[in-house]
């Protein structure tokens, strides 16, 4: 008595495959993947002022050509933001408390690629105007060069497997 008890059981807040997705301004809690989640060949999504808390997996996963403006991500299980492909913009998101879970490896406790957000094989991407914090770590693996960190602030911690100039440059004048 006196106890509540929450339970997610739907996969995704949304996901599709279609393209030219439209999401603005609602809530998205309690989800056992994600709470905004792109999938194979969707592309140019606009998330707008969207709050995802509570997805089990990544809070939001965009690709090719899609605007996440507004909002916030928090408490996530793996992810907090995942990014892939060109053409993503991330402006004026405040990301927080990504690897709730606190996934590991159960022979060695060590990473399984979880923690922070993620910007994976990016070309062109924009951070503008975001923060992450509370958070392991963020992950870049940029193939182009022309990437934009403005008004960009992130953990202590941020990993880069394929450098490009701007970026590493952008990251070490945060810092």
């Amino acid at each position: 008595a006196g106890h509540d008890v929450e339970m997610g059981v739907a996969g995704d807040g949304f996901g599709s495959q279609a393209s030219g997705v439209v999401i603005r301004d609602i809530t998205l809690a309690l989800f056992t993947s994600g709470g905004v989640d792109m999938r194979g060949t969707a592309q140019s999504w606009t998330v707008d002022d969207v709050a995802v808390t509570a997805a089990h997996d990544t809070g939001v996963k965009l690709l090719d050509g899609s605007l996440l403006q507004g909002g916030s991500i928090a408490w996530s299980g793996r992810y907090g933001l995942s990014a892939h492909g060109a053409g993503v913009t991330v402006d004026g998101v405040d990301v927080s408390h990504s690897d709730a879970a606190h996934y590991r490896d159960s022979t060695t406790g060590g990473c399984v690629a979880a923690g922070g957000s993620k910007f994976v094989r990016t070309v062109g991407l924009v951070l503008r105007d975001s923060v992450f914090h509370d958070t392991r770590e963020l992950y870049f693996e940029a193939l182009g060069a022309e990437h934009a960190l403005v008004g960009f602030s992130g953990p202590g911690f941020v990993r880069m497997v394929k450098e490009s100039p701007v970026l590493t440059n952008a990251l070490h004048e945060m810092h």
